[in-house]
């Protein structure tokens, strides 16, 4: 199936649910609306460390999440090493499923742990 591609400032919003480009626009002004930014938990997936240590200067977040494949020592950090050969954000997708201890990485973004 072809599907439009958005373009929003300098990304691109893949809609592979729509074919129709008046539709998939339709749905994104839906979808956006109901954002609330100051709710919002970033979650960034890297194997730089100054992208690391940039990412966490972004003060438009109070909560926000960095998944790396080395140790970090900042505790917002979550180490996720690759497997076998996998590359680093294979690991850090994977991560989403796993408990880490007693809580979940959905609980470590919502502060409660």
């Amino acid at each position: 199936m072809r599907y439009p591609v958005l373009l929003l400032d300098d990304i691109f919003l893949y809609c592979n649910h729509d074919s129709d480009p008046d539709i998939a626009i339709q749905n994104w002004n839906r979808r956006a609306a109901k954002v609330i930014l100051s709710e919002a938990l970033p979650v960034f997936i890297t194997d730089n460390p100054k992208s690391e240590k940039a990412f966490y200067q972004i003060n438009r977040y109070q909560k926000k999440c960095c998944i790396t494949p080395y140790e970090s020592k900042n505790p917002h950090t979550i180490h996720m090493p690759p497997v076998g050969n996998e590359l680093y954000y294979d690991a850090a997708i994977r991560l989403a499923g796993y408990s880490i201890g007693p809580c979940t990485v959905i609980d470590i973004l919502l502060g409660n742990v």
